[in-house]
């Protein structure tokens, strides 16, 4: 850092020590990640893709290693790339929770058009419905669309639940989910204030290279 003017030094810092708390929030991510894809395993390994949020967690984990990478060497161009690759990552977390909860219900509303079908999505359908006490994608109606209803969306009484499973499976979720929407929102805080310092710091380096 010799050379450097304070203001630059303490950009230099700060985005460094932002880089090593985004790979301790890389790490963490992949950890809820992997806890919640084997929790809802046991249901259906189609019906929850939250093998993404592994991915994620491995994404900002390389992306952070650029960034580290881009302030020890003072490279501009590495840093820009770091803070551009940032701003895309902003967006995924942002945008997969959504695509998440849209590919459950989709899959749900197919199982339970093939349920006569095929065994292995029977099983699946009635693991579903008996542990969440639901019936069918909606409710009643989807099994009156497609098929006959089975045993499996009826209570020990043989009364029909009135709930459907893509809410009961989305209030299961949400307790795992809520560990892992508070992981991202700090995630996504970190990213966005160590985006902003990133681009100073590419200035200030590209600025005091240019005297």
């Amino acid at each position: 850092m010799a050379g450097l003017s304070l203001g630059m030094k303490c950009l230099k810092c700060s985005v460094f020590v932002l880089k090593i708390i985004c790979l301790l929030c890389a790490l963490l991510l992949i950890g809820v990640g992997a806890y919640v894809q084997v929790k809802f395993s046991a249901y259906e390994p189609k019906l929850h893709k939250f093998v993404a949020i592994l991915v994620l967690g491995g994404v900002i984990l390389l992306v952070s290693f650029l960034g580290c990478f881009g302030v020890i060497r003072e490279n501009v161009c590495t840093l820009h790339m770091y803070g551009t690759l940032l701003a895309f990552l902003l967006i995924g977390e942002v945008v997969m929770p959504v695509l998440i909860d849209s590919k459950i219900k989709q899959v749900l509303l197919e199982y339970v058009q093939r349920y006569h079908q095929a065994e292995e999505i029977a099983k699946s359908i009635d693991l579903i419905q008996q542990k969440f006490c639901c019936y069918g994608d909606e409710g009643p109606l989807d099994y009156q669309r497609y098929a006959s209803p089975p045993d499996s969306c009826k209570s020990s009484l043989m009364i029909p639940y009135s709930k459907g499973c893509t809410e009961a499976f989305g209030q299961f979720s949400k307790s795992s989910l809520v560990i892992m929407a508070c992981v991202s929102f700090g995630v996504c805080f970190i990213q966005l204030l160590s985006t902003i310092i990133t681009f100073c710091l590419g200035k200030h380096i590209r600025d005091y290279e240019g005297v």
